[in-house]
């Protein structure tokens, strides 16, 4: 049998006339509804002259509601299939009286369309929530290495937009419900609803340009995890959503679930950024054992190192048999940001006093001995063992190729 499939765009009361004008239009043309999902599906038939009803079935809290399907049948409506929480009648036009015409049988479906169809963002709201605190607390725990990486760097202010436009989503859906029950009650029309077909698109929007700035950014910094990213980037071209489009979970279907599994993946994905130093050739580090005189030829060398037009950050550590040598460095183009790096590098650090050679500052624990070098656009700091405390030759070394006069 020859088969119609198209978008469905009339999710719910407040477009549920249109839908009926929509079904009887098509079934005058000889398309019979036979399924209604996120696509409508339509079977050949003969041309009909037919009246359809989108009605929402009375739940357990309506138990003693007029509009039962057994009314409806009773009125000589025919039921051709569920819609989510909407059910579809038809009958033969002119249309017989309908069972659902009282304003309570409005009200129950005003309700129950708008509550379940925004149940998802009511969900979703703390979520994105406890996600936004936690970019917030890592970015106050980590502020060098979120100056230091533009995604990191915009990651909260833009999640914080899209929990924004959430919030603004439910707020609107919230007061149109409450306008519609005073409308239900005074037995006047529902009032149109606002579109939130942006909303939604920038909120899509936002998470895949985020998603995409992770995909450079991983690519550059030639992480692994870059094919993840991308991968959820090409999930989201494929699936093509109805991004505007107010369908329940009962709806989503497998369009609609892949969709949400996308936005749980963009999430995981903006949350973690792994900061893990990776293993490099002694070679290229900045500043090596040979550059400041420590003993032992290099058996391991390590490097992290991120960069925005904010700050440079870099931590490294090399290690031979006998010594090891691990130290930051910050470059900034900003004189401020130069002494936010310096209070950053020195938090957490015991006994701290000023030096009398190259290093600015000086400070040791039981362990370990921490240097603090710094101009006006590069702070860097050096910590050793105590056994192998630096001496000023040594330090005055470290400053030269590191760049600090």
């Amino acid at each position: 049998m020859e088969q119609k499939r198209e978008w469905n765009h009339w999710n719910g009361l407040p477009r549920a006339e249109a839908l009926e004008a929509h079904l009887a239009e098509m079934a005058a043309g000889g398309w019979q509804l036979a399924q209604a999902g996120p696509r409508l599906r339509y079977a050949r038939s003969a041309p009909r002259a037919a009246a359809y009803a989108v009605t929402c079935p009375p739940g357990k809290r309506e138990r003693d509601a007029a509009d039962t399907p057994e009314a409806w049948k009773a009125a000589g409506w025919t039921p051709v299939c569920d819609h989510g929480v909407l059910r579809i009648y038809t009958a033969d036009s002119p249309a017989p009286p309908r069972p659902d015409g009282t304003p309570h049988a409005r009200l129950t479906m005003v309700r129950r369309t708008m509550e379940l169809n925004g149940v998802w963002r009511i969900a979703a709201l703390p979520f994105m929530a406890v996600v936004l605190l936690f970019l917030m607390m890592t970015a106050a725990e980590e502020p060098l290495e979120t100056l230091s990486s533009l995604p990191a760097l915009l990651e909260p202010p833009v999640w914080a937009v899209i929990t924004v436009l959430l919030a603004v989503t439910i707020f609107r859906e919230t007061r149109w419900l409450r306008r519609a029950r005073k409308a239900v009650r005074d037995g006047q029309p529902c009032p149109p609803v606002l579109s939130q077909r942006r909303l939604l698109a920038a909120m899509l929007a936002l998470i895949a340009a985020m998603t995409l700035l992770r995909v450079i950014h991983s690519i550059q910094a030639g992480d692994t995890p870059w094919v993840f990213y991308f991968v959820c980037l090409v999930l989201l071209a494929l699936v093509r959503p109805q991004w505007g489009a107010d369908m329940s979970p009962q709806e989503w279907g497998v369009r609609g679930l892949a969709v949400v599994v996308l936005v749980i993946l963009s999430v995981a994905a903006i949350a973690w950024r792994p900061l893990n130093p990776h293993e490099t050739s002694p070679d290229q580090l900045p500043l090596g054992l040979q550059d400041v005189g420590l003993p032992g030829a290099p058996t391991m060398a390590s490097a992290e190192v991120t960069a925005s037009p904010l700050l440079s950050y870099g931590r490294y550590w090399v290690t031979s048999t006998s010594s090891s040598l691990q130290y930051e460095v910050c470059r900034t183009p900003l004189p401020s940001l130069g002494a936010f790096c310096t209070r950053t590098l020195m938090d957490d650090r015991r006994s701290w006093r000023p030096g009398s050679g190259p290093a600015d500052w000086v400070a040791e624990t039981e362990h370990v001995c921490y240097y603090l070098l710094a101009d006006g656009d590069t702070v860097a700091l050096l910590y050793t063992g105590v056994e192998t405390p630096l001496d000023d030759g040594q330090l005055a070394a470290a400053a030269a190729a590191l760049g600090i006069s």
